[in-house]
């Protein structure tokens, strides 16, 4: 009896475990959408990465709030947006590469910030971390039209006039003294404020997004995919969006960024790869075969964006379908 339940004991099991998780989702989604994705964005989303969420988060209309000195915490909340429209959700601090606890602790407990030099007082964040923050736009609101790079410069400033040599010759006062106050002196402060705005270009939107790839991982302030949309709208990619209406088994080219990846054993005995890619208007769900894999399972592991040409497979759904179900290839 024991055996013949295990044969599909799991499945039932499985099903009923996630029914009432996927239900109390669906209607916090619905009904409390920035609320849930700051807690998805928080805790583990799963097989996907967090940006494929973040975008998730945009096609159901939810503003993306960016990182911010006086205003992200530790962790993603909800926040209500000036304009009173929908509730967006701010970017949290632990997103930073190499950002410690006690700095994002620091961070918090010091707030309100009114300048740069004012942070880098009473914040006492690592130089990296300073710069990461800079470049990731924490600093846009608090120095509104000041090019991040201009910044980035008086965080350099700042690090110099206030380090503390090992030895100063007596009679001397060290240059990276504070007054009674703990306060930055006006000499070290006015060094580091002059720096003039508009001294170096601003970012390019590709550099803010390269940015904030590498430090966040992930596309904050828009899709990476955004700046190859003429290249692809040349060459007739398909965009998922458009997937569904395509008639089944005819050939087309997709493109995106490769989200998943994944090798599970089949009944056949085949290796069969299944990868996602998402092209800002849903996922995009290909099949990689063992009669294609000698010559492109290189590039699909070892790829970031992608572009692949195959035949349209109709989507195992009904054929009512919201824009971020996936479709097959």
């Amino acid at each position: 009896m024991l055996t013949a339940f295990g044969a599909f004991g799991f499945c039932k099991a499985h099903a009923a475990s996630f029914a009432l998780p996927t239900y109390q989702s669906a209607w916090l989604k619905r009904h409390h959408t920035a609320a849930f994705y700051a807690g998805v964005l928080t805790h583990d989303p799963g097989m996907y990465p967090k940006r494929v969420i973040l975008d998730d988060a945009r096609h159901f209309g939810v503003p993306i709030l960016p990182l911010d000195v006086n205003r992200s915490d530790a962790d993603w909340r909800a926040e209500p947006v000036p304009a009173g429209g929908p509730a967006g959700i701010r970017v949290a601090l632990s997103e930073v590469r190499g950002i410690s606890d006690a700095e994002i602790g620091r961070i918090a407990g010091a707030r309100p910030y009114r300048s740069l030099p004012d942070f880098w007082r009473r914040a006492r964040v690592s130089r990296p971390i300073a710069e990461r923050l800079v470049l990731a736009g924490a600093f846009d609101a608090l120095h509104e039209g000041v090019p991040r790079r201009d910044l980035l410069c008086r965080v350099g400033a700042l690090d110099r006039v206030t380090a503390r040599p090992a030895h100063v010759p007596e009679g001397q006062l060290p240059l990276g003294r504070e007054d009674g106050d703990g306060d930055l002196t006006g000499v070290e402060a006015s060094l580091a404020e002059e720096i003039p705005a508009g001294g170096l270009p601003p970012m390019t939107p590709a550099e803010v997004v390269e940015a904030e790839l590498d430090i966040l991982g992930m596309d904050v302030s828009r899709h990476v995919m955004t700046f190859y949309a003429g290249l692809l709208a040349g060459l007739g990619a398909v965009r998922a969006a458009d997937l569904p209406g395509r008639p089944d088994k005819s050939e087309v080219l997709v493109a995106g960024v490769k989200v998943a990846t994944q090798t599970p054993a089949v009944r056949s005995g085949q290796r069969v790869i299944f990868a996602t890619l998402d092209d800002a208007t849903g996922p995009v769900d290909l099949t990689f075969f063992e009669s294609v894999q000698d010559r492109c399972a290189a590039t699909v592991f070892g790829s970031w964006l992608l572009v692949a040409r195959g035949g349209s497979a109709a989507p195992a759904t009904a054929p009512s379908r919201s824009p971020r179900t996936p479709a097959g290839i």
